[in-house]
């Protein structure tokens, strides 16, 4: 009997509580934000205080990767000396220049099987490359349908 007058207690005491939101009206949920832990100063930086030369020196960081003052003479478009040439749409992060990177890292960019990072030399070589191999296939199945045609005749 105890148990069913605890339970008739609560219900009584919930339904005299009325409407349980009020008072919570002022009360504001907590809204996402970026934010850069610089893991060297032990600091949250908020990612909107940051330049975009910061931003990308920040990610550069976290590849292992260094970066060098932006060539002011830069006359790539978008850059002209900034070390960025413009902000991608969707993660509004700043998009770099090349100029900005150091050799040994333009040079593990243009090796990578990303097309876009290879000049046109290498374009030029990876082309004749791949016609040279599609002769040497296509020599072989020629040759292939020769013996079966010699084999039939036989």
């Amino acid at each position: 009997m105890s148990e069913e007058n605890q339970i008739e207690e609560q219900e009584e005491q919930f339904e005299n509580d009325g409407d349980l939101l009020e008072g919570l009206q002022d009360y504001k949920t907590p809204s996402d934000e970026t934010a850069v832990i610089d893991t060297e100063k032990g600091e949250v930086i908020d990612a909107k205080s940051l330049t975009p030369l910061q931003q990308l020196q920040f990610i550069a960081d976290k590849m292992q990767m260094k970066l060098v003052p932006p060539n002011p003479n830069c006359t790539r478009p978008g850059c002209y000396g900034r070390g960025f040439v413009g902000f991608d749409n969707k993660t509004k992060a700043p998009v770099p220049c090349k100029c900005i990177f150091e050799k040994a890292d333009q040079e593990k960019m243009a090796e990578s099987t990303n097309p876009a990072f290879w000049n046109r030399a290498q374009r030029r070589k990876i082309e004749k490359m791949a016609l040279k191999r599609k002769k040497q296939i296509n020599r072989k199945e020629q040759l292939e349908k020769d013996n079966k045609a010699d084999v039939k005749e036989s």
